[in-house]
């Protein structure tokens, strides 16, 4: 008809007969029976032609019914034809975009409209809000006010629906104001939508007040109210509403007691569901799709996956809805057999799974680890949204597959979807755990580029993937950009501080959150109790301690595992078994912090005793477990014991051996003098050798003096890291023991010509909460004087008991005298005479070294303690040693 016509030039008639089509196909026909496509390919046969009106229809329908390709073909007719549309057919295509979801073409269109209206606005202000992006919708909202551009009510009721969290309460209510200002607080419509607004930024009273001044209310005031407090989890208040309701002559609708069916969420609600249910039989209403989906819900939630399979089976019709939320059930009661097994009979009677199902199925996957068949159902799709590449790639991250977490979050990018917040902060996460920091930092690039660095979430997931990545100037940066900095935000950076071993800092930065009027929680506690055990704050950690119990955190199993941890580093071994036999429950962690605490301590007894009992509360140990029992049988000398333990690793108990296991068994091994051994099974190992490993060989070799052996260990692990300060010094060591005074002068060359320079020794002690550090030879501290007298009149005693320097150590071609007085004044026995002329008679002293005791300072540690009655406690870089009586608990075996 209409080509007919085209061609007799009847263009009035035209108009007609297309707008007969529009309204009889395009409109009311072809969204039924998908053929919206094959009416717009009439439009491009030739001579057709289409009034404003016609594509107008067509465009609400494309937005109606989410027909994106069908919307963008109604677009590219519209171009052909004029190059700038009419505004109001403008207004229609950042719609109908925004409802399908491309929000960067409706962007793109909102701002080329050129003048906007209030309507421009509002669809674009609309579509922000209806697919989450509130913080935008405000902007523009805002945006559109100093444009002079007046808001109308369905401008008000878009933003409105962006206040949708308790952030947003203090916009909801300035939108409220200009709603009383404009006198719309008194239209029905605004009223309900108020009570609404208030509720899901969380507060209920200001929603009950707005409901108790409605003028007039109808069955959708009574529905959003019932529907707030069900929310909230405030069942009793949800139903006396429903009761009031009912008093007042109106009778509950299906919107009503699906409102009120979500109140119901837990085991005990049970019984009272039923009642409602019993209800909804009696008002007809359980036949209805929504209202029995509503009910398979409650059930499921409540626990009864019989009563929700009941009434999933009793159900007339189901849509995808329905089958969503007894996939859902069956995942929240811990049934993930019935949900796989319901989602195969859902394909087999060719029910379309929607993004629903598939964010289910993932859950559902990801909780017996089956990663493989999570990524199977995603593949399948033919459209993959970004909460569905959210839901993937935080199954990866949450599984420890960080790398393939990456390589999903690059997928994503190269199919054209745009990240979110919770992209982003799934993708710092696996980046945090890689310790990739040039990785981390071309990701923190990609949320800048997104405008997302000063939200406050993925902020502090930046400040959390640097300080794991040891780049602690960069997480500073990151945690000043945010303008709201939450509790959260603050313990990211104070973790930060503490997990690259800057303890004190860690503690000034607590001080500085205290001072911004923050209180600490549960993982401020966790994350300064680490800090003081890496530094051996003990009075600052018990200090910490007393503050968990006042806020009830001790029998918390995270809490209890750091304070274990702190005890244990911070020599008071009986303290961290007290601790670890007040833990309510243990897991791994608990397990390996108390083994750990005996290794360290050179209890091998309490660490294998420990194993054992671990095994028989039937606790499985993991790569941890075995690093420090290996390391308990190196620090007690069990070559045979440790060897047994090794070959258990992987035979035994499924771990699977790491380099740290092969560096533990190649160190015992070493020090125990079988130095072929301990290369031939470097040489053996399925890993290339790191640094560490070649470093461990070439310790060994220092200490019996395997001069080619070290300098062949000290070559590899060179080519790796050519700028480690230890591998010279070692090796420069080895050269001198040996006699070998050029190569010593050769390899201190080097290192000045490359411009590596040694790691100073220095030792710390606690006094009074105040750290007091020491160098050797140190003349900075106000004491010195004092100190330096106490330590000339301990070693005039020590000799009369017997001491003799150890000479030999001083790796320097110098005269005898000149080597005994260069021991005299090492860092830890400038902290031990600091210590006791600062403390009362008897006090046992704690001091930190940062470089292995050596054997002089171990031995005149040995006659001090004897010397002056104390306990005296070292902890260097390898274990603790407890001096007393003119003893230590390491047996001199170290």
């Amino acid at each position: 008809m209409a080509r007919f016509f085209g061609r007799v030039g009847y263009f009035s008639s035209i108009a007609l007969a297309v707008e007969e089509v529009a309204k009889k196909n395009a409109v009311r026909v072809i969204p039924k029976q998908g053929q919206l496509k094959k009416a717009l390919d009439q439009l491009n046969e030739e001579g057709f032609y289409a009034d404003w009106d016609t594509f107008a229809r067509l465009i609400k329908e494309c937005g109606k019914t989410k027909a994106l390709p069908e919307g963008i073909l109604v677009h590219q007719h519209i171009l052909r034809n004029t190059s700038k549309p009419q505004r109001f057919i403008q207004n229609l295509l950042v719609q109908m975009y925004g409802r399908c979801g491309d929000l960067k073409q409706a962007r793109a269109l909102f701002h080329r409209i050129d003048p906007r209206n209030a309507y421009s606005w509002t669809v674009m202000i609309g579509a922000y809000a209806q697919h989450g992006f509130d913080k935008q919708a405000l902007q523009l909202f805002h945006q559109m006010r100093c444009e002079g551009v007046k808001p109308d009510k369905i401008t008000l009721l878009a933003a409105l629906n962006a206040c949708a969290n308790p952030s947003a309460l203090a916009e909801g209510k300035m939108i409220h104001d200009l709603i009383v200002k404009d006198g719309f607080n008194l239209d029905i419509v605004v009223g309900n939508m108020l009570v609404k607004m208030y509720s899901k930024c969380g507060s209920i009273d200001d929603s009950r007040k707005i409901f108790d001044t409605l003028s007039k209310r109808d069955m959708v005031s009574w529905n959003a109210m019932i529907s707030a407090y069900a929310k909230l989890g405030q069942r009793k208040q949800a139903l006396l509403i429903f009761e009031q309701m009912k008093q007042e002559g109106l009778k509950p609708n299906k919107i009503t007691y699906i409102s009120l069916l979500s109140a119901y969420s837990s085991p005990t609600d049970l019984a009272e569901g039923k009642l409602v249910h019993l209800q909804i039989i009696e008002n007809l209403f359980e036949e209805d799709v929504v209202v029995g989906t509503a009910l398979v819900n409650m059930y499921g939630k409540c626990g009864s996956l019989e009563d929700a399979r009941r009434m999933f089976e009793k159900m007339p019709v189901r849509n995808v809805i329905s089958w969503n939320c007894m996939i859902s059930a069956y995942f929240q009661n811990g049934n993930g057999k019935g949900a796989i097994q319901l989602y195969d009979l859902m394909q087999q009677q060719h029910i379309t799974p929607d993004r629903v199902t598939v964010l289910n199925m993932l859950d559902v996957y990801g909780q017996s680890g089956n990663l493989r068949d999570a990524c199977k159902i995603f593949n399948q799709l033919p459209q993959r949204e970004v909460s569905l590449w959210n839901a993937l790639i935080g199954l990866h991250t949450q599984h420890g597959r960080w790398r393939e977490a990456l390589q999903l979050f690059r997928k994503m990018q190269h199919d054209g979807v745009e990240p979110d917040k919770i992209t982003f902060v799934n993708v710092l996460s696996a980046c945090s755990n890689l310790s990739d920091l040039d990785q981390a930092k071309q990701i923190h690039a990609l949320v800048a580029d997104a405008g997302l660095e000063s939200n406050v979430i993925v902020g502090t997931a930046i400040v959390n993937m640097y300080g794991k990545c040891r780049g602690l100037d960069d997480a500073l940066n990151a945690f000043n950009i945010l303008p709201h900095r939450d509790i959260v935000a603050w313990n990211a950076m104070i973790a930060a501080y503490a997990h690259a071993g800057h303890g004190r800092e860690a503690l000034h930065f607590f001080h500085h959150m205290k001072s911004a009027g923050l209180e600490p929680d549960r993982v401020t506690f966790v994350s300064l109790i680490d800090a003081c055990a890496d530094i051996a704050a003990l009075a600052e950690g018990k200090h910490f301690h007393m503050q968990v119990i006042e806020q009830g955190y001790e029998g918390d199993i995270v809490v209890g595992n750091a304070l274990v941890n702190m005890y244990g580093k911070g020599g008071t071994l009986e303290m961290a078994q007290t601790m670890f036999e007040k833990l309510p429950r243990r897991d791994v962690i608990s397990w390996n912090g108390i083994i750990t605490a005996y290794a360290q301590h050179a209890c091998c007894t309490g660490a294998i005793n420990s194993f054992q009992q671990m095994q028989w509360e039937g606790i499985k140990p993991n790569h941890v477990t075995f690093v420090s029992i290996l390391s308990a049988c190196n620090h007690a000398g069990l070559v045979d014991e440790g060897y047994q333990y090794f070959l258990c690793v992987g035979a035994n108990y499924g771990v699977q051996p790491t380099l740290d296991h092969f560096r533990c068994i190649i160190d015992l091994l070493g020090r125990s003098g079988q130095l072929d051994e301990a290369e031939t099974l470097l040489q053996k190992m399925p890993f290339k050798p790191d640094a560490m490993v070649w470093m461990t060989l070439l310790g060994v070799c220092r200490i019996h003096g395997d001069v080619e052996r070290g300098q062949h260990a000290a070559d590899r692990l060179l080519e790796l890291d050519s700028l480690n300060a230890a591998a010279y010094v070692v090796l420069s060591n080895i050269y001198a023991e040996a006699g070998r005074w050029d190569d010593v002068v050769k390899v201190r060359k080097l290192m000045a010509d490359k411009g590596v320079r040694k790691e100073p020794g220095q030792s710390s002690i606690e006094v009074n909460q105040t750290v007091h550090e020491f160098v050797v030879n140190d003349r900075t501290h106000p004491q010195t004087k004092e100190i330096y007298a106490k330590l000339k009149s301990l070693t005039k005693q020590m000799k009369i008991a017997g001491y003799v320097p150890d000479t030999k150590l001083v790796l320097q071609d110098v005269q005898a005298d000149d080597k005994e007085y260069m021991l005299g004044y090492h860092s830890e026995k400038l902290a031990m005479a600091f210590g006791i002329i600062s403390t009362p008679d008897g006090a046992p002293l704690c001091i930190i070294k940062n470089l292995r005791m050596c054997s002089d300072c171990h031995m005149a540690a040995k006659f001090v303690s004897k010397i002056v009655d104390r306990e005296i406690v070292v902890r260097d870089t390898y274990r603790f040693h407890h001096f007393q009586n003119g003893m230590c608990t390491c047996g001199d075996y170290w």
